[in-house]
């Protein structure tokens, strides 16, 4: 693992993320177009505890790297989203939160498809999920 993953490993950790209602595991995949040669942000986190709309704590895993490109993220201050377990708005959404986001930059010259995985922890409130990202770089 370089420097780079290590130090983006460290940074997501102590990153916020989603505590949402619902299942205890659940996967998503997202397929996201990106510019060649341009950094985009292709995913945002945020957390909270559901009682008290306060920010909370997660663990993200990068289980496995782009090939054909590198990630960084950025804490953000945001608002709380609609739950992607529930599918509807909570008595937090819209609060302000802590987050970050997670962005992705090609390869210079790369144009094609790039792929790769991030394992999302809340030891906390026991929920984990895995999401799984499609890079189109046009």
């Amino acid at each position: 693992m370089g420097a780079s993953q290590r130090q983006l490993k460290r940074a997501i950790a102590c990153s916020v993320l989603t505590i949402l209602s619902g299942a205890d595991a659940e996967a998503r995949f997202r397929t996201k177009a990106v510019s060649a040669g341009q950094t985009t942000q292709v995913a945002v986190y945020t957390a909270w505890v559901p009682v008290s709309c306060e920010s909370a704590f997660g663990i993200v895993k990068v289980v496995e790297k782009p090939k054909s490109g590198k990630l960084s993220n950025a804490p953000i201050n945001t608002v709380i989203p609609i739950s992607r377990f529930a599918n509807r708005p909570g008595p937090c959404f819209g609060k302000p939160t802590k987050g970050f986001a997670v962005s992705y930059t090609p390869m210079k010259g790369f144009r094609g498809t790039d792929s790769f995985t991030l394992d999302i922890s809340r030891p906390t409130v026991g929920r984990t999920e895995t999401d799984t990202f499609s890079i189109v770089v046009k």
